[in-house]
């Protein structure tokens, strides 16, 4: 089993996601029947079932990467890993949606150099002088297409941190719970 453990880290270290993804759930089973902790005092278990998330997650696969790693924090809530991982899955998610502001953002940035351009090469050399407002309105749809681009992603990180943060937070309580009831 140690040698398969060694096997499917390489496989992870190099990138052959796919492999690694074939084969890691029969280790994983192994590990949950032998209890198995590496030299490190690693649970082997835990690190397997966070580089399957992340081979997930790296092969587009976000819905079996967002169930696997909600799963790990169901397990381990105060591991920070876990959560940087669930946020950018909720980022990835989502990001298709930007993909329509970028469109957007760029227009008016297309619209301003366009602006900026019949200005110096059409209005100039017929009329001898630039006119302002044409100068005035690129910057203002340059100033406006960039401002949208910069809100638009760090409102769409920002939702992606609190989400993964709200669950987070929902999973350490009731875990705390669990012990109290316990105890």
């Amino acid at each position: 089993m140690e040698l398969k453990i060694i096997y499917l880290e390489a496989l992870y270290q190099v990138g052959k996601y796919g492999v690694f993804l074939r084969e890691v759930d029969e280790i994983i089973e192994d590990s949950i029947r032998y209890h198995r902790q590496d030299s490190r005092h690693r649970h082997v278990f835990e690190d397997l079932l966070f580089k399957k998330a992340t081979a997930l997650f790296h092969q587009e696969y976000m819905l079996e990467s967002q169930y696997v790693t909600t799963e790990l924090i169901k397990i381990n809530p105060s591991e920070t890993l876990h959560k940087a991982l669930l946020t950018r899955i909720y980022y990835k998610k989502n990001e298709s949606k930007f993909h329509y502001i970028k469109v957007i953002c760029l227009f008016l940035v297309f619209c301003s150099a366009m602006m900026y351009g019949s200005n110096l090469l059409i209005v100039r050399p017929f009329y001898g002088d630039y006119l302002p407002l044409l100068f005035d309105l690129g910057f203002m749809n340059l100033n406006v297409g960039v401002l949208v681009y910069v809100v638009s992603e760090i409102g769409l990180y920002g939702n992606a941190v609190y989400r993964s943060g709200r669950f987070v937070k929902k999973c350490r309580i009731r875990k705390l719970v669990k012990e109290q009831h316990r105890a």
